[in-house]
């Protein structure tokens, strides 16, 4: 059971016993703002009661702050229309409604009522089984009713989550949910909610198989509801204690209490419980052998649910009757229930569809706000950055002029009654210190110029295949680089990731760039194995490696694919570096061999992998950098499963959109500290 939340309990003022002399009084108030809110307070209170007028005048208090531009107003009224269309199984016009609303309160500031809007807004996407999206809204809301001590609409959003989980069929984490929430409503006393997420607790132990532990929390509730006198929980308790008994095959006692739940059920004339426990009580009776009193519960449940229109409960009972008339070789009437069965049946399937087809509009369409908001969240991260950036440079440029002012005065002071050679000298120094700092600075940005441009051109690939490349070298140079290049109808792709990272680093890539221009494209070799074994060769050569223990452990890890779109086909080899290919959402990780390029114990030839792909079909080269960052709550590195847990939820994604989260969800891990190796994954959509 979900709560659908409200926000005009701040209005609570006449009830609307008599409406239509309610209705003459706010006409002749002359105030329209206070007569905009008393429409809103009166279409509210007849929200159930009288629905239809409720519509009327809410839309008649919609049109008079609108005229008035009176944002508030709009929003209160929205929220009753809101409320009619959820009544109505209208979950679309309701979240428009509902949508409007949010943008309102948060332009006004208005926590409480953002948050009670997220919760609406959740409890539609609950109904339309979309639970992600639900949990989404929900977990928005949460941190400003704890800030705000709201504990009622904090209790009420805590059951919520609870049913999703329970629809997930995620059990354990429902019922800590509903707990969190009996607790908070427990110490409130609020007694006209209190039952609503017992129950829930008890039906989550029902599912699990858990019937002692459900049956200990149904018989609180038949002792709460019987304090309150609350009549429809009493019934719904009976019914419920009959299902663990009939979930544990102990027919006897469940009709006991099932005859209990039918008496209150009668009482309220409750409709669908009356039929739902005639139903129970047939199939008690039916496993009990008692055909007779079975039919008659069946029949009974059957025809509340003709008279009713309710579809589930005709085709449980339409079969239930099926079944005994067969049995009893009443092949005629067996038919005609047979056909009763397939209608319902027919017809619930046709409603899941529609709603399965309204779910997946619905999906695409806050997929496409989603992203619309976090392409504005990261401009405004990126402006947020700068300005930060700009700040610290300015700091840290003023600290360091005032120390260096400082430290300059001192030496001046102290070495005053020196002579005046000695403090040319040392002014000198000092010169010559800056001017080789700023030298060796030049030096690398001038590094870096050359290393960008030995990287290959990005319209290569791109006028190939849709592909992202998220490269974030750790200083302004980098020990990681992409390289790609075509043979005749081949492409050949990889990522590598040199020694160390900086200036080292960024001369093993420049060697690494140059040494495949050489093999692929002059000398004509697109074997990926072959390419390795000849990459190898050169980078031992030219860093004059001899295999004793003092020589350099230089080199690279790196993984090397020729892609052949004519066939289909890819041939790939790695040294250290793997392949991750995700088609369908589902990854598979093709392991190198364990050797690096370079001198090494292991220098035998490179293995190569022939891989066929499908269309749509998504492969990432990667250098560690990403999944070796320290961040987070406990500064923990990010690790590889959480990167290919990742990999595999983006995958759907067009390819920038995929570089955005990668490059989004790497910052947000990181946050604050230092960046610890260069990064560099490249993603290509086949």
């Amino acid at each position: 059971m979900l709560f659908l939340a409200i926000y005009l309990s701040t209005l609570s003022g006449q009830k609307t016993d008599n409406t239509d002399s309610l209705i003459h009084t706010i006409d002749i108030l002359v105030n329209d703002t206070v007569k905009a809110l008393r429409w809103a307070e009166v279409a509210y209170d007849l929200r159930y009661t009288d629905p239809e007028k409720s519509l009327l005048i809410a839309e008649k208090g919609l049109k008079l702050s609108k005229r008035l531009d009176y944002n508030y107003g709009i929003a209160l009224a929205n929220n009753v229309v809101g409320i009619y269309y959820v009544n109505q199984s209208n979950y679309d016009t309701a979240l428009v409604l509902f949508e409007n609303n949010l943008e309102r309160f948060k332009s006004l500031a208005i926590d409480n009522y953002t948050a009670i809007t997220m919760r609406n807004i959740a409890v539609i996407y609950s109904e339309r089984n979309i639970n992600d999206k639900a949990l989404e809204y929900y977990f928005m809301a949460l941190p400003i009713f704890e800030k705000n001590k709201d504990s009622l609409d904090l209790a009420m959003t805590l059951n919520n989550i609870g049913s999703v989980y329970q629809n997930k069929k995620e059990y354990i984490t429902a019922i800590s949910y509903f707990r969190k929430s009996y607790n908070i409503l427990l110490s409130l006393n609020k007694t006209d909610v209190l039952l609503t997420p017992l129950n829930n607790i008890a039906a989550s132990y029902s599912e699990m198989n858990k019937t002692d532990s459900a049956r200990i929390l149904l018989t609180e509730m038949l002792i709460l509801s019987k304090q309150f006198n609350d009549l429809y929980n009493i019934a719904y308790a009976y019914n419920n204690f009959g299902w663990t008994y009939m979930i544990d095959s102990n027919y006897t006692i469940a009709l006991g209490y099932l005859d209990e739940s039918l008496k209150y059920a009668k009482s309220l004339n409750a409709n669908r419980l009356i039929a739902l426990t005639h139903d129970y009580i047939g199939a008690c009776w039916k496993n009990l052998g008692n055909k007779s009193k079975a039919k008659e519960n069946f029949l009974a449940s059957y025809q509340i649910g003709k008279e009713t229109n309710l579809l589930s409960i005709i085709r449980t009972s339409s079969y239930d009757l099926y079944e005994i008339h067969r049995d009893n070789g009443n092949y005629k009437l067996a038919l005609e229930y047979y056909i009763q069965y397939d209608s319902a049946e027919n017809k619930i399937l046709n409603e899941e569809n529609i709603k399965h087809i309204t779910q997946l509009e619905m999906q695409s369409e806050f997929d496409k706000k989603q992203l619309e908001l976090e392409n504005k969240r990261l401009q405004e991260e990126i402006l947020y950055k700068t300005k930060i950036k700009n700040q610290k440079i300015v700091r840290n440029f003023s600290i360091a002029t005032l120390l260096l002012i400082l430290i300059i005065t001192v030496i001046i002071l102290k070495n005053y009654k020196l002579s005046q050679k000695a403090n040319r000298e040392k002014e000198s120094l000092l010169l010559k210190i800056q001017i080789q700092q700023d030298s060796l600075t030049d030096s690398i940005q001038y590094a870096k110029r050359i290393q960008s441009s030995m990287l290959p051109p990005r319209d290569i690939l791109d006028s190939l295949h849709d592909n992202f490349i998220l490269f974030k070298p750790r200083d302004i140079v980098s020990g990681d680089f992409y390289w790609f290049g075509r043979q005749n109808s081949n492409l050949l792709v990889c990522a590598a990731d040199c020694t160390g990272h900086g200036v080292p680093g960024a001369f093993m890539s420049l060697l690494g760039i140059r040494f495949l221009n050489e093999i692929v494209l002059e000398k004509g070799l697109t074997h990926p194995g072959k390419i390795l074994d000849q990459l190898r060769e050169n980078v031992i050569h030219a860093l004059q490696q001899k295999g004793k223990d003092s020589d350099t452990k230089d080199g690279m890890d790196i993984s090397l694919c020729n892609i052949d779109r004519k066939n289909r086909k890819i041939h790939w080899a790695g040294a250290y570096n793997p392949l991750i290919l995700v088609r369908n959402k589902e990854l598979i990780e093709y392991k190198p061999d364990k050797m690096p390029i370079g001198i090494h114990d292991n220098m035998s030839s490179f293995s190569c992998t022939e891989i066929s792909y499908e269309k749509g079909d998504c492969i990432y080269l990667f250098s560690d950098g990403y999944y070796d960052q320290f961040g987070g709550e406990e500064s923990r590195k990010l690790m590889r499963k959480s990167f290919k847990e990742t990999l595999i939820r983006i995958s759907e994604f067009n390819m920038n959109t995929q570089c955005s989260i990668l490059d989004n969800n790497f910052e947000n891990w990181k946050k604050y500290q230092e960046q610890v190796d260069d990064v560099l994954v490249m993603g290509i959509r086949l």
